[in-house]
């Protein structure tokens, strides 16, 4: 049987139009939300946790560093780096 991976970046890059590498925290939410990783999906408080971790200044908002997040999600599940 072979292994499939989830891909992330193609969720958070529909959010990210100025291709930054970075979404707000709702659009982050969403795409939690679209993975429906119940019942693992995270908490309020959890979701504010990694958002403490991958926060990111853009201009004068601070957003999330999904490219950030992917990596160590990636990482974490032992996928080739950066590889599809």
């Amino acid at each position: 049987m072979k292994d499939t991976q989830i891909q992330l970046f193609p969720l958070f890059e529909d959010f990210d139009v100025t291709n930054n590498g970075a979404v707000t925290r709702t659009q982050f939410r969403r795409v939690l939300d679209v993975l429906r990783l119940a019942p693992y999906a995270p908490t309020e408080t959890e979701c504010f946790c990694i958002w403490e971790k991958y926060r990111t200044l853009k201009g004068y908002r601070q957003d999330v560093n999904y490219i950030d997040f992917c990596d160590t999600i990636y990482d974490l599940a032992g996928y080739p780096y950066r590889c599809p």
